[in-house]
């Protein structure tokens, strides 16, 4: 299943601007969960939604980063 991995800033409200750009996308999130993964202060949500590349497009317009496989140590 696809799944896209974000990172956010690992403090209160960190994840606001990830839900605001998916309020204002009309995108549906069908899960959504946390890994235990930190890296410098940042946290790192996975998402399973309705449109997934929107949603991509929607976070590399805004900024934020979308973690990649290698990244968060899953392989290759």
């Amino acid at each position: 299943t696809p799944v896209t991995a974000v990172m956010v800033p690992d403090r209160p409200g960190g994840l606001a601007p990830v839900l605001q750009l998916i309020a204002e996308g009309e995108i549906d999130v069908e899960y959504m969960y946390s890994l235990f993964t930190h890296k410098e202060g940042n946290a790192y949500m996975v998402f399973r939604v309705s449109d997934n590349e929107k949603f991509t497009a929607l976070l590399s317009q805004n900024g934020i980063h979308v973690a990649d496989r290698q990244e968060l140590g899953i392989g290759d």
